[in-house]
């Protein structure tokens, strides 16, 4: 039986109704005018007979496979002005023209890294769940050419001198991330629940991976314990709202102190992974403390400095094996001189 449209006692809006493949149909158009709710019967008729003798792939539409990447925890961030953008249109449309296009429209004079972080990473995510539920073709978007983030640890020097200048809150805040290696979001959502100051530990809720525990120096446990705070199990520990509340603070600091700026991120995450590997540590020990996805992330970062130090314990291998190699040939020449 073709779909037809029928009015409802309870409603002015048209709805759909029908057999047609095999499919029982009961929805509403959302909307009153007839002409409208025909449109609308017309393509969803088509809809459903090309996914019947085409399968998904023929008819899927972004907001499909945004629905399953939502349902199966994806981040929200973004993704709204992705979904404004493509609307309706099918997941087999959304190609690479299709993503200049985007980029034009909602990003228009945005940086290469801007653009890669709020389009075509989310975008990817989204079809490559499409993707795994044989809703379109495995996608594979370019990204755009970004130069590598100059990245700068602080010295324990200037950290010094930048707490003797912060409040007992942000003082912590800095000592935390730089000897946890958390991320300013991850910091700032810690609770006194998450923290163990006796057995010097903290739950770190990360934003990109599962939970981990992170081992708490003394210096972070002093500085966490002279917090002025009730430390009820709900209540924050730093107090800060949001990622860019402690930075006019930190800014002020650093100009107290007569130090250069820095930037959270390079106070927290790329400090803690270069003092580690400075220490000693390796690859490996830095993506575990650090709660890094993976050794690789790690290595492309940081494995500049894991190579510098191996380079000189190569170097320095043969300080123990004082020998003084030369030729045959040296010694004949120098017998020679020597006459």
């Amino acid at each position: 039986m073709p779909l037809r449209l029928v009015r409802r006692k309870t409603t002015e809006n048209w709805h759909i109704k029908g057999t047609i493949a095999g499919q029982r149909i009961r929805e509403s158009t959302g909307t009153s005018d007839k002409v409208q709710a025909e449109a609308i019967r017309i393509r969803r008729e088509t809809e459903i007979w090309n996914r019947h003798l085409h399968g998904p792939q023929a008819v899927a539409t972004f907001p499909e496979a945004l629905n399953i990447y939502l349902d199966r925890g994806g981040e929200e961030r973004f993704v709204v002005r992705l979904l404004e953008h493509f609307r309706q249109t099918p997941l087999a449309d959304i190609d690479q023209a299709a993503v200049e296009r985007a980029a034009s429209r909602l990003y228009p004079g945005a940086k290469p890294s801007t653009i890669n972080r709020q389009l075509i990473t989310p975008l990817s995510a989204i079809m490559n769940v499409g993707w795994e539920c044989g809703l379109c073709q495995k996608p594979s978007f370019r990204r755009r050419k970004v130069k590598p983030p100059v990245r700068r640890a602080v010295s324990p020097e200037w950290l010094n001198a930048v707490l003797d200048e912060t409040s007992p809150h942000l003082s912590a805040l800095l000592v935390f991330m730089a000897f946890s290696g958390a991320r300013i979001s991850e910091a700032i959502r810690l609770t006194w629940a998450d923290v163990d100051l006796t057995d010097a530990t903290a739950v770190i809720h990360q934003t990109k991976t599962r939970p981990r525990v992170a081992a708490l120096p003394p210096t972070v446990v002093a500085a966490m314990a002279s917090i002025p705070s009730k430390r009820q199990p709900s209540t924050r520990v730093f107090r800060y709202v949001n990622r860019s509340s402690p930075i006019d603070a930190l800014n002020s600091a650093c100009d107290r102190a007569e130090v250069e700026r820095h930037s959270l991120h390079e106070i927290g995450r790329h400090t803690f992974a270069t003092w580690m590997l400075k220490q000693g540590e390796t690859l490996a020990d830095v993506a575990d403390a650090g709660g890094w996805k993976s050794i690789a992330l790690v290595k492309d970062i940081y494995g500049h400095l894991e190579r510098s130090r191996t380079d000189a314990a190569v170097r320095t291998l043969d300080s123990r094996l004082a020998r003084n190699w030369h030729s045959d040939d040296d010694d004949e020449a120098q017998v020679a001189d020597a006459k």
